[in-house]
C-alpha cells in the first residue's frame, strides 16, 4: 500500500533518461554554484541501466540527503544507497540536537548537520518468504521521541515490525512485532509517547514508544487511519460500515465519546484542533474532547477539501472552484475567493500561498493571498513542472521544481521573498524531490530521490492496463502525460 503513490509516478519512467553524474556512495560532496536566476540546471549523462526485478530495465533509481543554507548554497550532499530492483517510500527526515536521520529502502543514515559526515547507519535483513517478504526490510515509518528514532517496516506484512534506534549510536532499543498482515493504514503520534495504528485491517493499538509495550488495542473499522489530539484517538467504529466515530482515552483506551450519524464510512482530519468530516456538500467540525459539533457549514457543492493553519480552516471546493477561510473558533466563513491551484497551501499566519493560475495571468504563478481579506497580495512566476509543494523557510516560501515529465534530470529550489514576492535564489538539486523538505535551524534538510519506476512500464508484454513479466503492472499510455503534466498520482 505504501508504494501506490510512488509506482503511479513511474509512469513517466519512459520518458528521457538523462541524469547528473553521481558522486559514489556515501560520498560528501560541496555545494554546486547558487543560480542566479531560475532556469533549468543542465543535465549530463544518464545513468547505466539496471535491472528492475520485475522483467525489464531503467535507469538505476537514486538518492542524495542534503543540506540547503538560507542562502541557496547546497552546504552538503550525500549519496545515499538504492537498490535498482526497489521502489524508494519518501519519509519526511527528522533532527535530533545535530543530526539528521534519513530513511531511505532499508536502512535510516544519521548524518552530522554541520558537515553531513555519517555518524552511524542501521540496515535492516528481509524476513520471511511469503509474498510481501520482498518489503519486510522496507523503512514505512520514522518519527522521534526522547532522543530515540521509531522506525516502522514491512507495513502490509506479516513480517511487520516496530523499532526503537538509539538517537546516538542507532543500537536497537526494541523490536515490537506487529503480528499478522502487519500495520494497515496510516500511523500518529498520539502526544503523550504513544503511536496509533491499525494492525490487520482491525485492530485499533497503541503502542508506548519508550516501552514498545503495546498499550491496549481494540477493534476498528478499515480506514485510513486514526487520529490523535488532546489525548484522544479518533477512529471509526470496527465491523461493517455504520457511521460511527470513537473517541478513545490514548493512555487507557477507555471509550470516552462515541457519535453517530457520519457518513458510512468516515475519513475524518485535523484542522486547527478540531475533527473535521467532509459529508456531502458540508464540513462538519467536532470536539476531540466531546465528539459534539462545533459547528458546520454548507457549501453547496460536494467535494469539498479541507486544510488548516494558523490563518485557520482552509476548504476549497470544485465546481465552482473556490477557497474558502473558516474562523476554527466559530465556523464562520470569513471570506471566499475563486480558485485554480494546488491543493498543497502554506498558511503563514498572515498569509495564504498557493501555485496555481490567477485572473489575466499566463503561465504557473506563486499566489499570496492576504489571510485578513482573500485579497491578492503578489503573484510570482513559477518554477516549470513544479509540484505544488511550498514550504517557509525563514524569509521565504521555497517551491519545489520537479522533473517528473523528465525522468533523471536535475531539479530546482526557488525561495521568494515572503514580503514581495521577488525571486531571492535558486539552487539545484539532482533529481526529482518527492520526500518533504526539513527546517533545521537555518538551513533546509532535502532528500532528493528518483521517482519510483522500479515495477511499471508503459505498453508492456501484456498491454495497457495488464500484467507485464515478472508482476509489473503496466499503465495506459495517457497516465505517462498526466503524471509528466501535473506530478501528481493519479491512482
Amino acid at each position: 500500500m505504501g508504494c501506490l503513490a510512488a509506482a503511479a509516478l513511474a509512469a513517466a519512467a519512459c520518458g528521457g533518461n538523462a541524469a547528473t553524474t553521481a558522486p559514489p556512495h556515501g560520498t560528501i560532496t560541496r555545494a554546486p554554484r547558487t543560480h542566479a536566476a531560475m532556469a533549468a540546471p543542465a543535465a549530463s549523462a544518464a545513468p547505466a541501466a539496471a535491472p528492475t526485478g520485475c522483467g525489464g530495465t531503467g535507469p538505476a533509481r537514486r538518492a542524495w540527503a542534503e543540506e540547503v543554507s538560507a542562502a541557496g548554497r547546497v552546504s552538503w550532499q550525500v549519496r545515499l544507497p538504492t537498490d535498482p530492483k526497489t521502489q524508494g517510500i519518501g519519509l519526511r527526515p527528522l533532527v535530533i540536537g545535530g543530526t539528521a536521520v534519513f530513511a531511505e529502502e532499508n536502512a535510516v543514515y544519521a548524518l552530522s548537520l554541520r558537515d553531513g559526515r555519517q555518524l552511524w547507519k542501521r540496515s535492516f535483513p528481509l524476513i520471511g518468504n511469503g509474498p510481501l517478504a520482498s518489503a519486510s526490510n522496507m523503512v514505512y515509518g520514522l518519527w522521534q521521541w526522547r532522543g530515540s528514532v521509531i522506525v516502522l517496516l514491512g507495513q502490509v506484512s506479516d513480517a511487520s515490525r516496530l523499532l526503537s534506534l538509539n538517537g546516538a549510536t542507532g543500537a536497537v532499543r526494541w523490536t515490537l512485532p506487529l503480528g499478522k498482515q502487519g500495520e494497515t493504514g496510516s500511523q500518529t503520534l498520539t502526544g503523550d509517547g504513544g503511536l496509533a495504528m491499525i494492525r490487520g485491517f482491525a485492530t485499533l493499538t497503541v503502542v508506548d514508544l519508550t516501552t514498545g509495550h503495546v498499550r491496549w488495542g481494540r477493534t476498528a473499522g478499515n480506514s485510513l487511519g486514526p487520529l490523535a489530539a488532546d489525548g484522544v484517538v479518533i477512529a471509526p467504529a470496527g465491523g461493517e460500515p455504520s457511521g460511527k466515530l470513537l473517541g478513545y482515552s490514548s493512555r487507557t483506551g477507555r471509550l470516552l465519546w462515541t457519535r453517530t450519524g457520519m457518513p458510512s464510512e468516515p475519513e475524518p482530519t485535523l484542522a486547527s484542533g478540531l475533527v473535521v468530516i467532509s459529508r456531502r456538500d458540508q464540513v462538519m467540525a467536532l470536539s476531540p474532547a466531546t465528539g459534539r459539533t462545533v459547528w458546520t457549514v454548507t457549501f453547496g457543492t460536494p467535494g469539498a477539501a479541507v486544510a488548516s493553519g494558523p490563518g485557520g480552516v482552509v476548504v476549497t471546493t470544485s465546481n465552482p472552484d473556490v477557497l474558502y477561510l473558516i474562523g476554527p473558533k466559530t465556523g464562520r466563513v470569513r471570506w471566499h475567493v475563486p480558485y485554480q491551484g494546488w491543493q498543497m497551501l502554506l498558511d503563514t499566519g498572515t498569509d495564504l500561498l498557493y501555485e496555481g493560475a490567477v485572473a489575466g495571468g499566463k503561465g504557473l504563478r506563486l499566489v499570496d493571498l492576504r489571510a485578513a481579506s482573500g485579497s491578492v497580495r503578489w503573484t510570482a512566476p513559477a518554477p516549470a513542472s513544479s509540484s505544488g509543494r511550498v514550504l517557509r523557510f525563514g524569509a521565504y516560501a521555497v517551491v519545489v521544481g520537479d522533473t517528473a515529465s523528465r525522468l533523471h534530470q536535475p531539479g530546482v529550489l526557488a525561495a521568494f521573498r515572503l514580503t514581495t514576492g521577488r525571486l531571492a535564489w535558486t539552487a539545484s538539486v539532482p533529481t526529482f524531490v518527492q520526500v518533504p523538505m526539513v527546517v533545521a535551524g537555518a538551513d533546509l534538510l532535502v532528500q532528493p530521490t528518483d521517482a519510483s519506476y522500479g515495477c511499471v512500464f508503459l505498453g508492456g508484454a501484456g498491454g495497457p492496463g495488464t500484467a507485464a513479466p515478472g508482476g509489473a503492472v503496466t499503465a495506459p499510455p495517457g497516465a505517462a502525460r498526466r503524471h509528466a503534466e501535473t506530478g501528481q498520482d493519479d491512482t
